[in-house]
């Protein structure tokens, strides 16, 4: 490696700046700590070489010796395991740190669209949460399962299937259960004016079963429960959650109604 890469290197990688690197390459190539043949060699003013030495000191790639002025080299190699320990650690804390900021960024984002009744579960007026549900389904990766209990829902069917048709793929599970043989095939139709529907080799099933009570949507882990019964209201409250023993409840029901139709 050339004299200018390693230099290159020395900041992109660890961060140096311009002097540190010059300095530290020179005691590497010299193993002289004269700080006046140092400014002299690389044209730095003796106070800057001494501010220089200091900062790699501080960077662990140094260590001060007992004498005021004087320095040695760490062995380069225990000084990178250590700084690669370092950048590891800063890393953990910054990733740690944006976790927490993505959480206050979606409590501030949230905090006027719903009220969490406990930890992971949002209660939701549906005409606010309705951006929400269709931002969810464009998500979806391995099944959709959308039980409808309201024979005329407030649910837009026609945004829900087309931003459904964006998510699309071979081998997703999509199921649709209404409570209303008729609004069951009436939905049949809309579907296939969704072109997204018809050009893949998905299998979208619609059923019935008249014992559907409650209206809810399964997306992959994600729990939607929507408290409107059979009446439809855009005051409607929607739950919203991950919690593991609804997912496994409600997957429960959807299934035993799908398979006594």
């Amino acid at each position: 490696m050339t004299e200018k890469a390693t230099l290159k290197q020395l900041k992109e990688i660890l961060g140096f700046s311009k002097n540190e690197a010059k300095v530290y390459l020179f005691l590497l190539q010299n193993g002289n700590y004269d700080p006046a043949d140092i400014g002299q060699k690389l044209d730095l003013p003796k106070s800057r070489v001494y501010e220089t030495l200091s900062k790699l000191a501080s960077r662990n790639v140094l260590r001060k010796l007992s004498d005021k002025f004087g320095y040695e080299i760490i062995p380069p190699k225990e000084a990178i395991n250590q700084v690669s320990k370092e950048m590891r650690s800063n890393y953990d804390k910054k990733e740690i740190a944006l976790e927490n900021m993505g959480d206050y960024l979606q409590n501030v984002w949230t905090q006027n669209l719903s009220t969490e009744i406990s930890p992971g579960v949002d209660l939701i007026p549906f005409s606010q949460a309705e951006t929400i549900f269709l931002q969810d389904i464009g998500t979806v990766r391995k099944r959709i399962f959308i039980a409808a209990s309201s024979n005329v829902s407030v649910m837009d069917w026609r945004k829900s299937g087309k931003q459904l048709g964006k998510a699309l793929h071979n081998n997703l599970d999509v199921r649709y259960l209404v409570n209303s043989k008729s609004f069951g095939e009436r939905l049949k139709k809309s579907l296939k004016l969704f072109e997204p529907f018809t050009s893949h080799d998905n299998k979208i099933e619609v059923g019935f079963n008249k014992n559907l009570h409650i209206s809810f949507v399964l997306i992959d882990n994600l729990v939607y429960l929507f408290f409107f019964g059979t009446e439809s209201s855009l005051d409607a409250l929607t739950l919203r959650t991950f919690d593991k023993n609804l997912l496994k409840a409600l997957e429960w029901k959807f299934l035993t109604l799908w398979g006594t139709q």
